[in-house]
Protein backbone atom coordinates (compact mmCIF):
# COMPACT_ATOMS: atom_id res chain seq x y z
CA UNK A 1 0.00 0.00 0.00
CA UNK A 2 1.24 3.42 -1.06
CA UNK A 3 2.12 4.95 2.61
CA UNK A 4 2.50 9.54 3.03
CA UNK A 5 3.47 11.15 5.49
CA UNK A 6 2.06 14.64 5.99
CA UNK A 7 3.87 17.52 7.92
CA UNK A 8 1.93 20.83 8.02
CA UNK A 9 1.69 21.62 3.60
CA UNK A 10 3.98 19.30 3.29
CA UNK A 11 4.10 15.18 2.11
CA UNK A 12 6.66 12.40 1.94
CA UNK A 13 5.65 9.06 0.04
CA UNK A 14 7.19 6.70 2.73
CA UNK A 15 6.09 3.35 0.58
CA UNK A 16 5.24 3.20 -2.84
CA UNK A 17 4.10 0.79 -5.13
CA UNK A 18 3.19 0.68 -8.83
CA UNK A 19 -0.49 2.05 -10.16
CA UNK A 20 -1.80 0.55 -13.43
CA UNK A 21 -4.31 1.97 -15.74
CA UNK A 22 -7.50 0.38 -15.16
CA UNK A 23 -6.64 -0.18 -11.26
CA UNK A 24 -10.00 -0.18 -8.92
CA UNK A 25 -9.56 -0.15 -5.27
CA UNK A 26 -5.93 0.56 -4.90
CA UNK A 27 -5.55 2.15 -1.20
CA UNK A 28 -3.22 4.73 -0.14
CA UNK A 29 -2.40 5.43 3.97
CA UNK A 30 -1.90 9.01 5.23
CA UNK A 31 -0.15 9.59 8.68
CA UNK A 32 0.14 12.96 10.11
CA UNK A 33 1.86 15.63 11.96
CA UNK A 34 0.07 17.07 15.66
CA UNK A 35 -0.39 20.27 13.11
CA UNK A 36 -3.38 18.62 11.83
CA UNK A 37 -4.84 16.91 14.58
CA UNK A 38 -8.80 17.79 14.82
CA UNK A 39 -9.06 19.15 11.12
CA UNK A 40 -11.24 17.45 8.91
CA UNK A 41 -9.02 16.29 6.10
CA UNK A 42 -10.30 16.12 2.56
CA UNK A 43 -7.74 14.28 -0.55
CA UNK A 44 -7.73 15.28 -4.04
CA UNK A 45 -6.16 13.27 -6.41
CA UNK A 46 -4.81 14.54 -9.83
CA UNK A 47 -3.72 12.86 -13.13
CA UNK A 48 -3.50 14.97 -16.34
CA UNK A 49 -6.83 16.66 -16.39
CA UNK A 50 -8.99 14.65 -14.16
CA UNK A 51 -9.50 15.74 -10.24
CA UNK A 52 -11.12 13.56 -7.88
CA UNK A 53 -11.35 14.25 -4.14
CA UNK A 54 -12.47 11.83 -1.18
CA UNK A 55 -13.55 13.51 1.94
CA UNK A 56 -12.24 11.77 5.24
CA UNK A 57 -15.92 10.22 5.84
CA UNK A 58 -14.99 8.04 3.07
CA UNK A 59 -11.97 6.66 4.19
CA UNK A 60 -11.66 3.97 6.14
CA UNK A 61 -9.55 5.33 9.46
CA UNK A 62 -6.72 7.09 7.56
CA UNK A 63 -6.94 4.69 4.25
CA UNK A 64 -8.43 6.13 1.18
CA UNK A 65 -9.24 4.28 -1.72
CA UNK A 66 -7.97 6.31 -4.92
CA UNK A 67 -10.40 7.00 -7.46
CA UNK A 68 -10.25 4.25 -10.14
CA UNK A 69 -11.33 7.51 -12.95
CA UNK A 70 -7.20 9.40 -11.91
CA UNK A 71 -6.03 5.82 -13.25
CA UNK A 72 -7.27 5.74 -16.66
CA UNK A 73 -4.31 7.17 -18.60
CA UNK A 74 -1.01 5.08 -18.70
CA UNK A 75 1.87 7.83 -18.57
CA UNK A 76 -0.19 10.84 -16.15
CA UNK A 77 1.47 11.30 -13.10
CA UNK A 78 -0.74 11.07 -10.10
CA UNK A 79 -0.75 13.79 -7.80
CA UNK A 80 -2.23 13.98 -4.24
CA UNK A 81 -2.90 17.05 -1.94
CA UNK A 82 -4.86 16.94 1.22
CA UNK A 83 -6.17 20.27 2.66
CA UNK A 84 -8.04 20.32 6.47
CA UNK A 85 -10.32 22.75 7.96
CA UNK A 86 -11.55 23.64 11.19
CA UNK A 87 -15.33 23.09 12.48
CA UNK A 88 -16.52 26.05 10.94
CA UNK A 89 -15.44 24.74 7.65
CA UNK A 90 -12.82 26.97 7.54
CA UNK A 91 -9.80 25.88 5.37
CA UNK A 92 -6.19 25.13 8.38
CA UNK A 93 -3.66 23.73 5.84
CA UNK A 94 -3.69 22.62 1.79
CA UNK A 95 -0.51 20.57 1.00
CA UNK A 96 1.31 21.21 -1.68
CA UNK A 97 0.95 18.38 -4.43
CA UNK A 98 2.69 15.04 -3.39
CA UNK A 99 3.86 12.83 -6.69
CA UNK A 100 2.93 9.52 -6.26
CA UNK A 101 4.42 8.38 -9.98
CA UNK A 102 3.49 7.73 -13.27
CA UNK A 103 0.55 5.57 -14.06
CA UNK A 104 1.92 2.47 -15.75
CA UNK A 105 -0.10 0.96 -18.56
CA UNK A 106 -1.55 -2.40 -17.63
CA UNK A 107 -2.62 -5.88 -19.70
CA UNK A 108 -5.64 -4.68 -21.45
CA UNK A 109 -7.95 -7.92 -22.99
CA UNK A 110 -9.37 -5.93 -25.60
CA UNK A 111 -5.54 -5.55 -26.94
CA UNK A 112 -5.58 -9.60 -26.84
CA UNK A 113 -4.63 -9.91 -30.56
CA UNK A 114 -5.39 -14.07 -30.09
CA UNK A 115 -9.12 -13.30 -30.15
CA UNK A 116 -8.46 -12.46 -34.57
CA UNK A 117 -11.03 -10.00 -34.50
CA UNK A 118 -13.16 -11.60 -32.16
CA UNK A 119 -15.02 -10.49 -29.12
CA UNK A 120 -12.71 -9.48 -26.47
CA UNK A 121 -11.79 -12.82 -24.04
CA UNK A 122 -13.97 -11.60 -21.64
CA UNK A 123 -16.78 -11.47 -24.22
CA UNK A 124 -16.69 -14.84 -25.55
CA UNK A 125 -15.85 -16.11 -21.77
CA UNK A 126 -19.21 -14.51 -21.25
CA UNK A 127 -21.32 -16.20 -23.99
CA UNK A 128 -19.72 -19.48 -23.12
CA UNK A 129 -21.77 -18.93 -19.65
Amino acid sequence: MISVFISKALGFVTNNETLTRGMVGAKMQFEFGDEWSGLSKTAIFKAGHITRAVIQEQWDGNICTIPSEVLEKPGEALLVGLYGTDADKTLIIPTVWISIGAIKDGADPDADASTNGTLPVWAQIQRRL
